[in-house]
């Protein structure tokens, strides 16, 4: 995981001790994992920060975006893709609840500056673009930003997935657009079935119908070719690189 923003971390870095309390299968490739800390028991961090954590017996060290806001500070919640079958998705998929895990935490900038902030009073429109994974820091960001901080800031989500069969957490989105006006949900599929209405594409296709670039904050986590054609999309319609935000999953 690599990742570029404008804001400096600023809860201190700390080794937690956790247990998992609950997995959540969300389809056949996706699961979300409730860890309740055990010590430290409470964690300071910014939404669309992540952790670090350590699978036993193989020295290895694997990021996730911590999917739950600030403001659960007493746990973690964290979405795994185990499609990739790597060392850390492997661990996880085992894993039983009670177990204790270790990770360490916060991690990253990847966060979104304060409306009243330097950069905030220039990124007046906030957009979010994700695709598969790459949705957990957003669910974060956007439930700290509409619930908790009461950001009035246009916010949008843009997320890509291949299949309707992929889908997740639309309900919890959905219900956020019909609570905060100011906040717009927009699912995007590369290969839909034939009934579906929203739409169809890729999240580059949805970005490069937008009518007007100027004072938004662009945030782009994903796969690192989504990634990447963002960026010089939004390069070539003079979007500011202080106002482009990335982070890749490989």
């Amino acid at each position: 995981m690599t990742n570029q923003a404008s804001s400096p971390a600023k809860p201190a870095l700390q080794i937690f001790k956790a247990k998992l309390a609950w997995r959540k299968d969300l389809n056949t490739n996706f699961a979300e994992f409730k860890f309740e800390l055990l010590e430290p028991n409470r964690i300071s961090f910014e939404a669309g920060q992540y952790l670090l954590l350590e699978v036993p017996e193989t020295g290895h060290q694997r990021s996730y975006s911590i999917a739950s806001p600030p403001s659960l500070d007493h746990a973690i919640h964290l979405l795994v893709d185990f499609t990739p079958q790597g060392p850390g998705s492997k661990y996880l998929q085992s894993l039983k609840p009670g177990e204790e895990v270790k990770m360490i935490a916060p991690l990253g900038r990847f966060v979104i500056s304060d409306q009243d902030s330097q950069i905030g009073q220039t990124e007046k429109k906030i957009v979010l673009l994700a695709t598969g994974s790459g949705i957990a820091p957003y669910k974060s960001m956007i439930e700290d930003r509409l619930i908790t901080k009461k950001d009035y800031r246009p916010l949008t989500l843009i997320w890509g997935l291949r299949y309707e069969s992929d889908q997740f957490w639309y309900d919890d989105f959905s219900l956020l657009a019909s609570q905060h006006p100011n906040f717009s949900f927009q699912p995007v599929l590369s290969r839909p079935n034939e009934g579906w209405q929203f739409h169809k594409g890729y999240v580059t296709d949805v970005l490069s119908i937008q009518d007007d670039f100027s004072e938004t904050g662009y945030f782009l986590c994903g796969n690192g070719s989504m990634v990447k054609d963002a960026r010089e999309m939004l390069t070539q319609k003079g979007v500011a690189p202080e106002n482009i935000h990335f982070e890749t999953f490989f």
